[in-house]
């Protein structure tokens, strides 16, 4: 007889899209903060850290939620993603920023595009994630 709490809580492609993206910033996090553990290393953590507790009051001011938590428990936030892939494109975006200055903006705006369509991809297609209270994507897209 199958154990009912054995089961899965969430679809197996919520699963995916929480352990891929962590997966990706724990690997490209340690290849390139091993070039420069002082530098990159704290601007690692850092970003973790503020990205985490701007997620965090963002879901206490109820701007957002994340209704399906696979791997997280009773974590409001989902914490693997924030302190893995959130902190490692933060670091990739300036490890290999470009050294012109012109083309630093388009630079920045693709990764910023990239994580508005990451958004809006989750919004659509899974219950990960969801805005509440007039919250909505032009807001988001704003704040980054």
């Amino acid at each position: 007889m199958i154990r009912k709490d054995l089961l899965m809580k969430y679809p197996l492609y919520e699963y995916v899209l929480i352990i891929i993206p962590t997966l990706i910033g724990i690997l490209g996090g340690y290849w390139i903060v091993r070039n420069n553990w002082h530098r990159y290393g704290l601007l690692f953590f850092i970003s973790g850290a503020v990205g985490t507790g701007l997620c965090y009051l963002f879901i206490v001011l109820r701007f957002y939620s994340f209704p399906d938590r696979p791997l997280h428990g009773h974590l409001i936030v989902p914490a693997f993603v924030m302190f893995t892939f959130i902190p490692f494109t933060v670091v990739a975006g300036v490890r290999y920023s470009p050294k012109i200055w012109s083309w630093k903006i388009p630079f920045y705006w693709v990764l910023v595009h990239l994580a508005i369509v990451s958004e809006m991809l989750l919004i659509q297609y899974t219950n990960i994630f969801t805005f509440t209270f007039g919250w909505d994507l032009w807001d988001s897209y704003t704040l980054w």
